[in-house]
């Protein structure tokens, strides 16, 4: 283990550690995109108002975001 700390902290002076535990639920959804995610259970119908895991576009959308704030 120290051996890879000297290795990967060779000449950088600060590290960074992101908890992205719940990230995916930070990101809000558009309200006129929310209609996009429905579905309907015995109790009614259900949409989003933040991006949720397991949809095709989470991924690339949480990715985008994530790209975006970090960035120089």
């Amino acid at each position: 283990m120290e051996q890879t700390i000297q290795v990967l902290g060779n000449g950088y002076q600060f590290f960074s550690k992101f908890d992205m535990k719940s990230g995916f639920w930070q990101i809000p959804i558009e309200e006129e995109d929310r209609h996009k995610t429905a579905f309907i259970t015995p109790e009614g119908l259900y949409e989003w108002n933040v991006l949720a895991q397991g949809l095709k576009n989470s991924p690339p959308s949480f990715q985008r975001v994530m790209t975006d704030i970090l960035s120089p």
